[in-house]
């Protein structure tokens, strides 16, 4: 058996023995955007493989294909039950919550109350469009609690985004 073999089994058999609870921040688990709110289109461009080319570079742009996507507030980009129901499957307990864009994310503030007892926390980045700001104060404030109260806890945290650019959400 090769060590990485050997090492996937072993992370596989971690979780399965000691990962118990999961936390899943995010701003928009239930309920669709307000009435009223914008909805933006989203262009995606459909890669073009390199090859030789017997048209014109005018030619080119112009075949360039162009899908528009409508979102609306029936196409999820995921489902609560079927969150829950993969963690419920490995026998993991899956909090989902969704704070208020007016909750603090605070030691005394319920995201992170029960943030601090789960083993996994998943959060979104952005949450209501700060761009980062609540979820690194939340990062910041479960690992300083941590290392007071308990420096032996293990606790594994994972930031989930659609940006692109992930070397400015990794530098933050």
């Amino acid at each position: 058996m090769s060590n990485i073999a050997t090492m996937d089994d072993f992370s596989r058999s971690a979780v399965e023995n000691f990962v118990q609870t999961v936390v899943f921040v995010d701003d928009k688990i239930y309920f669709p955007p307000p009435s009223g709110t914008v909805i933006q289109e989203k262009k995606i461009t459909t890669p073009r493989t390199r090859k030789l080319s017997t048209k014109s570079a005018e030619e080119e742009a112009a075949s360039d294909k162009t899908v528009t996507t409508p979102l609306t507030e029936e196409s999820p980009s995921f489902s609560p039950h079927e969150i829950q129901s993969s963690f419920a499957k490995k026998q993991i307990a899956c909090s989902l919550h969704q704070p208020k864009k007016t909750d603090s994310v605070k030691i005394e503030s319920v995201t992170y109350q029960l943030c601090a007892c789960a083993d996994i926390v998943i959060v979104d980045w952005d949450l209501h469009g700060d761009a980062g700001i609540k979820a690194t104060h939340l990062i910041e404030n479960l690992v300083t609690q941590s290392l007071i109260v308990d420096p032996h806890q293990l606790r594994l945290i994972l930031i989930y985004t659609s940006e692109l650019n992930l070397f400015d959400i990794a530098n933050q």
